[in-house]
């Protein structure tokens, strides 16, 4: 009988998967042509993402490098250049939004809108009044079109080299973004354990703190290993604490609790299980990459790219930039 699958859960892939996956992303597997050889230390990198699931990289980013990066996304706060509809946590009520709440407030910021619980760029005057009366818990800015210290930061060649060669291809930088995230009354989505299922196979996740992530501030927090071990806590959407504790309890090896200074990068499979906690004091701004296969052309204009920056770009980084991307 035929069994429907299940749209949250992640297997193995067998050998007709791997074959199709082949065909179907052929030209990312072309492209990996352009990749350098990976040094000593870049294969200890990638067998490392492989068995553990996540590379922290502590310190990689200078400090002058990060200082460029905090005044740049600063600007684009300042200067209200953030997605907007946007959640404001200050216009959920408890009774009324009960049903939204209980379901992770999984949703758009279209969904948001339509529901009342959102604020709209006419509403906007300032970014401390953002602050002060919608009590967003996430401000998400897309800094590449405008910053080229991000530019050179997402398509650093060095960490670009172990992304493709731990895919086994040239993936696309589909998603581009940043985030300032405040303390919150609800939890949101990526606030709660999950795996991401952007492709259930190939897919890579770059973080990079932009400012100090202390236990206070909201850790990245992610299970070891998880990306290959798919028997348990698997299937949903989302998992709860006591799922998570009942198998990683907090202080167990594989529970990784990132305590990390601003220049740290993590790469990681997100396939295994993670989320990011709230903060509960000031403010966390992290930036985010996503790479993973898709057909050539299907890559969606997720963030814009100046196509004069991409012409200043080696063959093999512009291979990741999707042609719908540049404008």
């Amino acid at each position: 009988m035929f069994r429907p699958r299940n749209p949250f859960e992640l297997a193995h892939g067998g050998w007709l998967e791997r074959a199709y996956r082949r065909y179907r992303f052929r030209d990312g597997y072309s492209r990996l042509a352009l990749a350098p050889a990976p040094d000593a230390e870049q294969r200890r990198m990638v067998n490392e993402l492989r068995q553990e699931g996540t590379l922290i990289l502590e310190g990689y980013l200078p400090p002058e490098i990060v200082r460029g990066l905090q005044r740049d996304l600063q600007a684009e706060l300042e200067t209200l250049k953030f997605e907007t509809p946007c959640l404001a946590q200050s216009r959920i009520d408890p009774e009324r939004h009960r049903a939204l709440i209980d379901d992770y407030l999984f949703g758009s910021n279209a969904d948001f809108a339509r529901q009342g619980v959102a604020f709209d760029r006419h509403e906007v005057r300032s970014l401390e009044q953002v602050v002060r009366e919608f009590a967003p818990s996430t401000l998400t800015a897309y800094p590449l079109e405008s910053s080229a210290a991000y530019r050179k930061v997402w398509l650093d060649p060095y960490l670009l080299t172990v992304v493709a060669h731990y895919l086994g291809l040239v993936p696309w930088l589909v998603e581009a973004y940043a985030r300032r995230n405040f303390p919150a009354r609800f939890w949101t989505m990526n606030h709660f354990w999950h795996r991401d299922l952007n492709d259930r196979h190939q897919l890579v996740k770059m973080f990079v703190f932009l400012t100090d992530c202390t236990l206070a501030t909201g850790p990245h927090e992610y299970i070891r290993r998880s990306h290959r071990e798919l028997t348990a806590l698997n299937g949903k959407r989302y998992f709860t604490d006591a799922e998570i504790d009942a198998l990683h309890p907090v202080g167990s090896p594989k529970r990784e609790v990132t305590d990390v200074k601003a220049g740290t990068i993590i790469l990681e499979d997100t396939r295994g299980l993670h989320r990011a906690r709230m903060p509960d004091t000031g403010y966390r701004d992290l930036g985010y990459a996503v790479f993973f296969p898709l057909p050539a052309g299907a890559a969606p204009a997720l963030y814009r790219f100046p196509r004069e920056a991409a012409t200043g770009l080696t063959r093999f980084q512009r291979a990741f930039v999707p042609e719908a991307c540049l404008t």
